[in-house]
Protein backbone atom coordinates (compact mmCIF):
# COMPACT_ATOMS: atom_id res chain seq x y z
CA UNK A 1 0.00 0.00 0.00
CA UNK A 2 3.13 2.27 0.91
CA UNK A 3 4.73 1.29 -2.16
CA UNK A 4 1.31 2.51 -4.23
CA UNK A 5 1.35 5.78 -2.52
CA UNK A 6 4.89 6.41 -3.55
CA UNK A 7 4.10 5.62 -7.31
CA UNK A 8 0.69 8.04 -6.87
CA UNK A 9 3.20 10.80 -4.88
CA UNK A 10 5.61 10.15 -7.55
CA UNK A 11 2.89 10.65 -11.04
CA UNK A 12 1.67 13.81 -9.54
CA UNK A 13 5.04 15.50 -9.00
CA UNK A 14 6.13 14.55 -12.79
CA UNK A 15 2.73 15.65 -13.66
CA UNK A 16 2.89 19.32 -11.74
CA UNK A 17 6.45 19.68 -13.62
CA UNK A 18 5.45 19.17 -17.12
CA UNK A 19 1.91 21.33 -15.88
CA UNK A 20 4.52 24.24 -15.49
CA UNK A 21 6.82 23.75 -18.50
CA UNK A 22 3.48 24.13 -20.49
CA UNK A 23 2.30 27.18 -18.82
CA UNK A 24 5.82 29.06 -18.83
CA UNK A 25 5.44 32.82 -20.23
CA UNK A 26 5.98 32.80 -24.43
CA UNK A 27 8.28 35.06 -25.59
CA UNK A 28 6.74 38.47 -26.77
CA UNK A 29 7.75 37.83 -30.49
CA UNK A 30 8.24 33.98 -30.85
CA UNK A 31 8.63 32.19 -33.43
CA UNK A 32 7.66 28.31 -33.86
CA UNK A 33 9.53 25.48 -35.82
CA UNK A 34 6.67 25.54 -38.18
CA UNK A 35 6.87 29.38 -39.14
CA UNK A 36 4.20 30.84 -37.07
CA UNK A 37 4.99 33.90 -35.46
CA UNK A 38 3.29 34.75 -31.84
CA UNK A 39 3.21 38.66 -31.19
CA UNK A 40 1.85 40.41 -27.93
CA UNK A 41 -0.23 42.73 -28.88
CA UNK A 42 1.88 45.72 -27.19
CA UNK A 43 2.47 48.14 -30.08
CA UNK A 44 6.19 48.85 -29.04
CA UNK A 45 6.71 45.12 -28.51
CA UNK A 46 6.19 43.93 -32.40
CA UNK A 47 8.65 46.80 -33.68
CA UNK A 48 11.33 44.80 -35.72
CA UNK A 49 9.19 42.05 -35.95
CA UNK A 50 10.55 39.81 -39.44
CA UNK A 51 7.75 37.48 -40.86
CA UNK A 52 9.19 34.71 -42.90
CA UNK A 53 8.13 31.27 -44.37
CA UNK A 54 9.16 28.36 -46.24
CA UNK A 55 6.48 25.88 -45.80
CA UNK A 56 6.10 22.73 -48.16
CA UNK A 57 2.91 22.21 -49.63
CA UNK A 58 1.47 18.53 -49.00
CA UNK A 59 -1.22 18.00 -50.90
CA UNK A 60 -3.80 14.91 -50.85
CA UNK A 61 -7.02 14.65 -52.72
CA UNK A 62 -10.46 13.66 -50.56
CA UNK A 63 -13.76 14.48 -50.96
CA UNK A 64 -14.79 17.88 -49.29
CA UNK A 65 -16.87 16.96 -45.94
CA UNK A 66 -20.09 17.26 -46.37
CA UNK A 67 -21.53 18.66 -43.48
CA UNK A 68 -18.97 21.71 -41.65
CA UNK A 69 -20.49 23.78 -39.14
CA UNK A 70 -19.06 26.64 -37.71
CA UNK A 71 -18.60 27.23 -34.00
CA UNK A 72 -18.88 29.95 -32.15
CA UNK A 73 -17.67 29.22 -29.03
CA UNK A 74 -13.97 30.19 -28.61
CA UNK A 75 -13.15 31.93 -31.53
CA UNK A 76 -16.27 34.49 -30.74
CA UNK A 77 -15.44 37.95 -31.59
CA UNK A 78 -12.14 36.78 -32.84
CA UNK A 79 -10.55 38.58 -35.63
CA UNK A 80 -9.15 36.40 -38.17
CA UNK A 81 -8.38 37.83 -41.53
CA UNK A 82 -5.15 38.29 -44.40
CA UNK A 83 -3.27 41.45 -44.65
CA UNK A 84 -3.67 41.50 -48.13
CA UNK A 85 -7.07 42.93 -49.89
CA UNK A 86 -6.31 41.38 -53.02
CA UNK A 87 -3.86 37.88 -53.34
CA UNK A 88 -2.37 37.45 -56.41
CA UNK A 89 -0.56 34.26 -57.75
CA UNK A 90 2.21 33.53 -55.73
CA UNK A 91 2.44 36.65 -52.97
CA UNK A 92 2.97 36.13 -49.55
CA UNK A 93 -0.53 36.11 -47.90
CA UNK A 94 -0.39 36.47 -43.80
CA UNK A 95 -3.09 35.44 -42.09
CA UNK A 96 -3.77 37.41 -38.67
CA UNK A 97 -6.13 35.47 -35.61
CA UNK A 98 -6.68 37.46 -32.44
CA UNK A 99 -9.25 35.82 -30.49
CA UNK A 100 -11.12 37.50 -27.60
CA UNK A 101 -11.46 34.31 -25.52
CA UNK A 102 -10.72 34.71 -21.89
CA UNK A 103 -7.77 31.50 -21.56
CA UNK A 104 -4.59 30.25 -23.85
CA UNK A 105 -5.47 28.88 -27.05
CA UNK A 106 -4.15 26.41 -29.76
CA UNK A 107 -4.70 26.60 -33.65
CA UNK A 108 -4.56 24.86 -36.45
CA UNK A 109 -4.91 25.99 -40.48
CA UNK A 110 -6.07 23.69 -43.25
CA UNK A 111 -6.40 25.59 -46.74
CA UNK A 112 -8.65 23.39 -48.92
CA UNK A 113 -7.97 23.96 -52.96
CA UNK A 114 -12.37 24.33 -54.07
CA UNK A 115 -11.28 24.14 -57.64
CA UNK A 116 -8.97 20.90 -57.09
CA UNK A 117 -10.13 19.70 -54.23
CA UNK A 118 -6.92 19.55 -52.20
CA UNK A 119 -5.97 20.30 -48.81
CA UNK A 120 -2.79 21.66 -47.64
CA UNK A 121 -1.96 21.23 -44.12
CA UNK A 122 -0.40 24.51 -43.06
CA UNK A 123 -0.09 23.68 -39.57
CA UNK A 124 0.70 19.95 -39.42
CA UNK A 125 0.35 20.11 -35.94
CA UNK A 126 -1.99 22.58 -33.01
CA UNK A 127 -0.20 25.98 -32.04
CA UNK A 128 1.62 26.70 -29.05
CA UNK A 129 -0.50 27.82 -26.45
CA UNK A 130 -1.63 31.68 -27.70
CA UNK A 131 -2.59 34.56 -24.98
CA UNK A 132 -5.95 36.38 -25.55
CA UNK A 133 -4.32 39.16 -25.83
CA UNK A 134 -1.98 37.74 -28.12
CA UNK A 135 -2.09 37.44 -31.87
CA UNK A 136 -1.35 34.12 -33.71
CA UNK A 137 0.41 35.24 -37.32
CA UNK A 138 0.74 32.70 -40.08
CA UNK A 139 2.62 32.88 -43.60
CA UNK A 140 0.59 31.14 -46.16
CA UNK A 141 1.62 29.58 -48.64
CA UNK A 142 1.73 30.57 -52.18
CA UNK A 143 -0.68 30.25 -54.48
CA UNK A 144 -2.22 29.61 -57.79
CA UNK A 145 -5.00 31.06 -59.49
CA UNK A 146 -8.43 30.26 -57.72
CA UNK A 147 -10.94 29.75 -55.02
CA UNK A 148 -9.68 28.60 -51.35
CA UNK A 149 -11.21 27.88 -47.82
CA UNK A 150 -9.23 27.97 -45.30
CA UNK A 151 -10.14 26.32 -41.71
CA UNK A 152 -8.94 27.77 -38.59
CA UNK A 153 -9.82 24.81 -35.94
CA UNK A 154 -9.26 26.55 -32.50
CA UNK A 155 -9.38 24.34 -28.69
CA UNK A 156 -8.24 25.13 -24.93
CA UNK A 157 -4.32 24.62 -24.14
CA UNK A 158 -3.64 21.26 -23.81
CA UNK A 159 -7.08 20.15 -24.03
CA UNK A 160 -8.57 17.79 -26.78
CA UNK A 161 -11.85 19.28 -28.88
CA UNK A 162 -14.48 17.64 -28.24
CA UNK A 163 -15.65 17.87 -32.13
CA UNK A 164 -13.60 16.36 -35.08
CA UNK A 165 -13.40 16.39 -38.27
CA UNK A 166 -11.81 14.48 -41.54
CA UNK A 167 -9.49 15.16 -43.82
CA UNK A 168 -7.97 13.34 -45.88
CA UNK A 169 -6.77 10.18 -43.73
CA UNK A 170 -6.68 12.41 -40.79
CA UNK A 171 -8.89 13.70 -38.65
CA UNK A 172 -8.79 17.19 -36.52
CA UNK A 173 -10.31 17.45 -33.19
CA UNK A 174 -11.25 20.79 -32.07
CA UNK A 175 -13.30 22.87 -30.07
CA UNK A 176 -14.34 25.71 -32.69
CA UNK A 177 -14.47 26.41 -36.31
CA UNK A 178 -14.23 29.45 -38.94
CA UNK A 179 -13.78 29.38 -42.24
CA UNK A 180 -13.01 31.64 -44.61
CA UNK A 181 -13.16 32.13 -48.40
CA UNK A 182 -10.50 32.74 -50.36
CA UNK A 183 -10.19 34.13 -54.32
CA UNK A 184 -6.20 34.16 -55.81
CA UNK A 185 -6.52 35.99 -58.26
CA UNK A 186 -3.80 35.58 -61.98
CA UNK A 187 -0.71 37.46 -61.51
CA UNK A 188 -1.73 40.08 -63.73
CA UNK A 189 1.52 42.72 -64.26
CA UNK A 190 1.18 46.30 -64.38
CA UNK A 191 1.23 47.57 -67.91
CA UNK A 192 2.73 50.91 -69.02
CA UNK A 193 1.33 53.87 -70.63
CA UNK A 194 4.00 56.93 -71.22
CA UNK A 195 3.28 60.17 -72.98
CA UNK A 196 6.86 61.80 -73.85
CA UNK A 197 6.44 65.80 -74.36
CA UNK A 198 7.65 65.52 -77.80
CA UNK A 199 9.99 62.90 -79.67
CA UNK A 200 12.19 65.68 -81.56
CA UNK A 201 13.02 68.67 -79.02
CA UNK A 202 15.76 71.11 -79.27
CA UNK A 203 19.66 71.36 -78.23
CA UNK A 204 19.19 72.24 -74.23
CA UNK A 205 15.56 71.08 -74.28
CA UNK A 206 14.37 68.52 -71.34
CA UNK A 207 12.04 66.11 -72.76
CA UNK A 208 9.01 65.38 -69.94
CA UNK A 209 7.81 61.87 -69.49
CA UNK A 210 3.93 61.30 -68.08
CA UNK A 211 3.53 58.10 -66.80
CA UNK A 212 0.29 55.74 -65.84
CA UNK A 213 -0.51 52.00 -65.91
CA UNK A 214 -3.43 50.29 -65.85
CA UNK A 215 -2.98 48.03 -62.96
CA UNK A 216 -5.38 48.11 -59.94
CA UNK A 217 -2.91 48.91 -57.70
CA UNK A 218 0.37 51.25 -56.58
CA UNK A 219 3.68 50.98 -59.18
CA UNK A 220 6.98 52.37 -59.15
CA UNK A 221 8.51 54.17 -62.35
CA UNK A 222 12.11 53.75 -63.23
CA UNK A 223 13.48 56.00 -66.77
CA UNK A 224 17.20 55.47 -68.30
CA UNK A 225 18.60 57.38 -71.37
CA UNK A 226 20.79 55.99 -73.76
CA UNK A 227 23.38 58.43 -76.00
CA UNK A 228 24.29 57.36 -78.96
CA UNK A 229 27.21 59.27 -79.15
CA UNK A 230 28.60 58.22 -75.31
CA UNK A 231 27.24 54.75 -76.27
CA UNK A 232 26.29 54.91 -72.19
CA UNK A 233 22.85 54.40 -70.10
CA UNK A 234 22.65 56.65 -67.12
CA UNK A 235 19.66 57.01 -64.41
CA UNK A 236 16.95 59.61 -64.68
CA UNK A 237 15.74 58.42 -61.65
CA UNK A 238 18.09 57.29 -59.34
CA UNK A 239 16.15 54.68 -58.01
CA UNK A 240 12.33 53.71 -58.58
CA UNK A 241 10.17 56.29 -57.84
CA UNK A 242 8.00 56.93 -54.54
CA UNK A 243 4.33 54.67 -55.08
CA UNK A 244 1.82 55.90 -57.39
CA UNK A 245 -1.73 54.23 -58.09
CA UNK A 246 -2.08 52.78 -61.74
CA UNK A 247 -4.09 55.91 -63.08
CA UNK A 248 -2.19 58.51 -61.13
CA UNK A 249 -0.01 60.28 -63.35
CA UNK A 250 3.88 60.70 -62.89
CA UNK A 251 5.87 62.80 -64.48
CA UNK A 252 9.36 62.82 -65.14
CA UNK A 253 11.52 65.27 -66.40
CA UNK A 254 15.40 64.36 -68.49
CA UNK A 255 17.56 66.62 -67.68
CA UNK A 256 18.96 69.01 -71.16
CA UNK A 257 20.08 67.49 -73.54
CA UNK A 258 22.69 68.32 -76.34
CA UNK A 259 22.48 67.71 -79.99
CA UNK A 260 22.78 63.56 -80.74
CA UNK A 261 19.94 60.68 -81.06
CA UNK A 262 18.28 58.98 -77.51
CA UNK A 263 17.12 56.31 -76.34
CA UNK A 264 14.43 56.33 -73.26
CA UNK A 265 13.73 53.34 -71.43
CA UNK A 266 10.84 53.74 -68.76
CA UNK A 267 9.82 50.59 -66.52
CA UNK A 268 6.90 50.05 -64.44
CA UNK A 269 7.01 47.43 -61.55
CA UNK A 270 4.02 46.58 -58.31
CA UNK A 271 5.18 48.52 -55.46
CA UNK A 272 7.68 47.71 -53.16
CA UNK A 273 7.75 44.32 -54.94
CA UNK A 274 10.78 43.17 -57.16
CA UNK A 275 10.07 43.05 -60.50
CA UNK A 276 9.06 39.82 -62.29
CA UNK A 277 12.30 40.10 -65.11
CA UNK A 278 15.58 41.62 -64.86
CA UNK A 279 18.30 42.29 -66.77
CA UNK A 280 21.50 44.40 -66.56
CA UNK A 281 19.70 47.64 -65.86
CA UNK A 282 18.00 45.81 -63.30
CA UNK A 283 14.57 44.79 -62.65
CA UNK A 284 11.30 45.45 -64.19
CA UNK A 285 7.55 44.08 -64.72
CA UNK A 286 6.92 46.00 -67.67
CA UNK A 287 9.63 48.58 -70.15
CA UNK A 288 9.09 50.32 -73.28
CA UNK A 289 11.64 52.69 -75.11
CA UNK A 290 11.40 55.49 -76.96
CA UNK A 291 13.83 57.08 -79.66
CA UNK A 292 14.36 60.86 -78.84
CA UNK A 293 16.48 63.61 -81.33
CA UNK A 294 17.69 66.66 -79.51
CA UNK A 295 18.32 69.09 -83.14
CA UNK A 296 19.77 72.40 -83.22
CA UNK A 297 17.24 75.23 -82.66
CA UNK A 298 16.57 77.04 -85.55
CA UNK A 299 16.74 81.46 -85.62
CA UNK A 300 13.87 82.64 -84.96
CA UNK A 301 11.78 84.06 -88.17
CA UNK A 302 12.32 87.40 -88.91
CA UNK A 303 9.20 89.47 -88.48
CA UNK A 304 7.87 90.75 -91.39
CA UNK A 305 9.23 93.94 -91.21
CA UNK A 306 10.86 96.08 -88.66
CA UNK A 307 9.56 97.56 -85.80
CA UNK A 308 8.88 101.91 -85.67
CA UNK A 309 11.84 103.44 -84.51
CA UNK A 310 11.37 104.86 -80.70
CA UNK A 311 10.47 108.90 -81.23
CA UNK A 312 12.89 110.10 -78.24
CA UNK A 313 15.16 113.36 -77.66
CA UNK A 314 18.76 113.05 -79.35
CA UNK A 315 22.18 114.31 -79.42
CA UNK A 316 23.22 116.12 -83.42
CA UNK A 317 25.65 118.36 -84.23
CA UNK A 318 24.87 122.00 -83.48
CA UNK A 319 26.02 123.30 -86.74
CA UNK A 320 24.64 123.41 -90.42
CA UNK A 321 24.24 119.78 -92.19
CA UNK A 322 27.01 120.77 -94.71
CA UNK A 323 29.38 121.63 -91.94
CA UNK A 324 31.85 119.79 -90.44
CA UNK A 325 32.80 119.12 -86.78
CA UNK A 326 35.79 117.55 -85.43
CA UNK A 327 36.35 114.70 -82.93
CA UNK A 328 39.06 114.98 -80.92
CA UNK A 329 40.91 112.23 -78.99
CA UNK A 330 41.25 114.12 -75.57
CA UNK A 331 38.67 117.17 -73.97
CA UNK A 332 41.20 120.05 -76.03
CA UNK A 333 40.72 122.06 -79.21
CA UNK A 334 44.49 121.22 -79.92
CA UNK A 335 44.42 117.54 -79.16
CA UNK A 336 44.32 114.86 -81.98
CA UNK A 337 41.46 114.75 -84.51
CA UNK A 338 40.20 111.23 -85.02
CA UNK A 339 37.69 112.26 -87.50
CA UNK A 340 34.72 114.21 -88.20
CA UNK A 341 30.90 114.73 -88.74
CA UNK A 342 28.57 116.90 -90.58
CA UNK A 343 26.29 119.12 -88.24
CA UNK A 344 22.64 118.46 -87.49
CA UNK A 345 21.27 115.55 -89.24
CA UNK A 346 24.11 112.67 -87.69
CA UNK A 347 22.56 111.17 -84.14
CA UNK A 348 25.50 111.28 -81.47
CA UNK A 349 25.37 108.70 -78.63
CA UNK A 350 26.70 110.82 -75.61
CA UNK A 351 28.71 108.70 -73.04
CA UNK A 352 29.44 111.48 -70.99
CA UNK A 353 31.01 114.39 -70.13
CA UNK A 354 34.62 116.54 -69.63
CA UNK A 355 34.64 120.13 -68.65
CA UNK A 356 33.46 121.69 -71.56
CA UNK A 357 33.33 118.64 -73.63
CA UNK A 358 31.03 115.78 -74.43
CA UNK A 359 32.48 112.52 -74.56
CA UNK A 360 30.26 110.63 -77.59
CA UNK A 361 30.60 107.50 -79.46
CA UNK A 362 29.72 108.37 -83.68
CA UNK A 363 30.58 107.09 -87.31
CA UNK A 364 33.54 108.66 -89.07
CA UNK A 365 32.07 110.32 -92.22
CA UNK A 366 35.08 110.02 -93.91
CA UNK A 367 36.00 105.96 -93.09
CA UNK A 368 32.42 104.98 -91.30
CA UNK A 369 34.50 103.34 -88.61
CA UNK A 370 32.64 103.72 -85.39
CA UNK A 371 34.96 106.18 -82.91
CA UNK A 372 34.99 107.46 -79.39
CA UNK A 373 36.24 111.20 -78.82
CA UNK A 374 35.34 114.65 -77.51
CA UNK A 375 33.23 117.63 -78.87
CA UNK A 376 33.11 120.85 -77.68
CA UNK A 377 29.66 121.16 -75.98
CA UNK A 378 28.34 124.39 -77.72
CA UNK A 379 29.08 122.02 -81.01
CA UNK A 380 26.27 119.31 -79.70
CA UNK A 381 22.56 120.15 -78.71
CA UNK A 382 19.63 118.14 -78.19
CA UNK A 383 16.73 117.85 -80.41
CA UNK A 384 13.38 115.85 -80.54
CA UNK A 385 12.43 113.75 -83.57
CA UNK A 386 9.19 115.09 -85.34
CA UNK A 387 6.56 112.35 -84.50
CA UNK A 388 4.34 112.28 -87.88
CA UNK A 389 6.64 110.31 -89.71
CA UNK A 390 9.63 107.79 -89.12
CA UNK A 391 11.32 105.68 -91.58
CA UNK A 392 13.92 102.18 -91.50
CA UNK A 393 16.38 101.46 -93.77
CA UNK A 394 16.92 97.86 -93.90
CA UNK A 395 19.70 97.23 -95.89
CA UNK A 396 19.48 93.12 -95.81
CA UNK A 397 16.09 93.05 -97.87
CA UNK A 398 16.82 96.49 -99.68
CA UNK A 399 13.73 98.06 -98.48
CA UNK A 400 12.36 101.24 -96.97
CA UNK A 401 10.23 101.48 -94.28
CA UNK A 402 7.24 104.53 -93.64
CA UNK A 403 5.51 104.46 -90.04
CA UNK A 404 2.72 106.75 -89.66
CA UNK A 405 2.24 107.48 -85.71
CA UNK A 406 4.26 104.11 -84.90
CA UNK A 407 2.31 102.22 -87.50
CA UNK A 408 3.90 100.69 -90.80
CA UNK A 409 1.98 103.20 -93.45
CA UNK A 410 4.61 102.75 -96.71
CA UNK A 411 7.36 100.14 -98.04
CA UNK A 412 9.38 100.83 -100.71
CA UNK A 413 11.81 98.58 -103.03
CA UNK A 414 15.47 100.38 -103.05
CA UNK A 415 19.05 100.35 -103.82
CA UNK A 416 21.80 101.01 -101.22
CA UNK A 417 25.53 101.21 -101.07
CA UNK A 418 27.53 98.28 -103.25
CA UNK A 419 29.42 95.73 -100.95
CA UNK A 420 32.56 98.06 -101.44
CA UNK A 421 30.61 101.82 -101.19
CA UNK A 422 28.33 100.88 -98.13
CA UNK A 423 25.93 102.64 -97.04
CA UNK A 424 26.52 103.41 -92.70
CA UNK A 425 24.34 102.32 -90.68
CA UNK A 426 23.27 104.39 -87.83
CA UNK A 427 20.27 107.30 -86.54
CA UNK A 428 20.19 110.61 -88.43
CA UNK A 429 17.45 113.14 -89.25
CA UNK A 430 16.22 114.40 -92.49
CA UNK A 431 17.82 116.89 -93.94
CA UNK A 432 17.50 119.94 -96.61
CA UNK A 433 16.19 118.74 -99.94
CA UNK A 434 16.53 119.72 -103.86
CA UNK A 435 15.03 119.13 -107.38
CA UNK A 436 18.06 117.17 -108.68
CA UNK A 437 21.71 117.24 -109.04
CA UNK A 438 24.00 115.00 -111.18
CA UNK A 439 23.85 116.87 -114.72
CA UNK A 440 27.70 117.81 -114.57
CA UNK A 441 28.47 114.41 -114.26
CA UNK A 442 26.22 112.94 -116.81
CA UNK A 443 23.58 111.71 -115.21
CA UNK A 444 20.38 113.40 -113.18
CA UNK A 445 18.85 111.79 -109.97
CA UNK A 446 16.02 113.17 -109.06
CA UNK A 447 14.18 114.59 -105.66
CA UNK A 448 17.06 114.32 -103.57
CA UNK A 449 16.50 114.09 -99.24
CA UNK A 450 19.55 114.64 -97.73
CA UNK A 451 20.57 112.46 -94.35
CA UNK A 452 24.21 112.70 -93.70
CA UNK A 453 25.99 115.36 -96.00
CA UNK A 454 26.37 113.45 -99.24
CA UNK A 455 23.94 110.71 -98.01
CA UNK A 456 20.85 110.97 -99.76
CA UNK A 457 17.40 109.74 -100.49
CA UNK A 458 16.80 109.99 -104.38
CA UNK A 459 16.04 108.52 -107.76
CA UNK A 460 16.92 105.89 -109.75
CA UNK A 461 19.59 107.31 -112.22
CA UNK A 462 18.30 108.92 -115.39
CA UNK A 463 19.42 110.51 -118.99
CA UNK A 464 20.20 113.18 -119.35
CA UNK A 465 17.23 113.55 -121.51
CA UNK A 466 15.29 112.68 -118.52
CA UNK A 467 14.88 108.77 -119.28
CA UNK A 468 15.57 106.49 -116.86
CA UNK A 469 18.84 104.20 -117.41
CA UNK A 470 17.10 101.12 -117.50
CA UNK A 471 20.56 99.29 -116.14
CA UNK A 472 20.37 100.62 -113.05
CA UNK A 473 16.68 100.37 -113.17
CA UNK A 474 16.77 96.68 -112.79
CA UNK A 475 19.19 96.82 -109.91
CA UNK A 476 16.67 98.22 -107.49
CA UNK A 477 16.48 95.41 -104.58
CA UNK A 478 20.23 95.31 -104.67
CA UNK A 479 23.36 96.84 -103.40
CA UNK A 480 24.21 98.80 -106.43
CA UNK A 481 25.02 102.53 -105.24
CA UNK A 482 28.21 104.23 -104.28
CA UNK A 483 26.22 104.91 -100.75
CA UNK A 484 22.95 106.93 -101.61
CA UNK A 485 19.60 105.09 -101.25
CA UNK A 486 17.96 105.15 -104.46
CA UNK A 487 13.88 104.69 -105.21
CA UNK A 488 11.97 104.36 -108.07
CA UNK A 489 10.93 107.99 -109.29
CA UNK A 490 7.14 107.59 -107.74
CA UNK A 491 8.63 106.60 -104.47
CA UNK A 492 10.77 108.94 -103.75
CA UNK A 493 8.18 111.86 -104.88
CA UNK A 494 6.00 111.07 -102.39
CA UNK A 495 8.42 110.93 -99.58
CA UNK A 496 9.74 114.36 -101.46
CA UNK A 497 6.31 115.83 -100.99
CA UNK A 498 5.71 114.63 -97.48
CA UNK A 499 8.33 113.66 -95.40
CA UNK A 500 9.22 116.95 -93.27
CA UNK A 501 12.82 117.89 -92.26
CA UNK A 502 14.34 116.21 -88.67
CA UNK A 503 12.35 112.96 -89.40
CA UNK A 504 13.96 110.48 -87.91
CA UNK A 505 15.79 107.50 -90.05
CA UNK A 506 17.06 104.42 -89.09
CA UNK A 507 19.23 102.09 -91.00
CA UNK A 508 20.29 98.99 -89.91
CA UNK A 509 21.85 95.69 -91.88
Amino acid sequence: MVKELKRINLFFIILMVFSMIMYFPVNKVKAAEDNTIIINNTEKDNEGSVITNDVKETNTTEEIPGDIKEEDTILKDATIGIDKQRIFEKDRAVLIIKSAYEKEVQYKVVLQSVDKNEWTDITPNYSEGIKAKDSYVKVMPQLLAGKYKLYVFAKPLNLEGTKSMKIGTTEVKYEDLKVLDITCEQDILPQLKATLSSSSVYEGDKVTLKLTSNFNDYVQYKVFIYSNSTKKWSEVTSAYTSAYLGGQEAKIETGKLALGDYKIQVRVKKANIPGKYKDSLGDYDALQSYDVKAVKRPAPPKPAYPEAPKIEPVYVGNASEVERINVRQSPSTSSKILGYVYGSTQVLNVLGTSGDFYYVQTRDYETSNIIKGYIRKDYVRKTTPVNSYSIVVDISDQKVYIYKAGQLYKSFICSTGGYYTPTPTGKYLVGGRGPSFGQEKGYICYNFIRINYDYLFHSVLHNLDGSIMTSEYKKLGTRASHGCIRLPDAYIKWMYDNIPRNTLVVIQD
